[in-house]
């Protein structure tokens, strides 16, 4: 991942927090391909707790039944 990708999708994701906390909003992540890219980078963020209850990375079709 390029430093200009890594740079915008820190700040997506930040804008995204702030979203969700003016909405009153929890999110939980379930990914596959993405590996925990994604709680990684909401997580990224101190206080992100506040908003960020949880994810699941699930990659084969058995866990994905399984759980999700």
């Amino acid at each position: 991942m390029t430093s200009d990708l890594s740079a915008e999708l820190i700040q997506r994701s930040a804008t995204l927090l702030e979203a969700l906390r003016r909405a009153e909003a929890k999110l939980v992540t379930a990914e596959s391909c993405t590996g925990g890219l994604v709680a990684a980078l909401l997580t990224h963020h101190a206080g992100s707790s506040d908003v960020t209850e949880g994810g699941l990375v699930t990659y084969s079709n058995s866990m994905k039944q399984s759980v999700l």
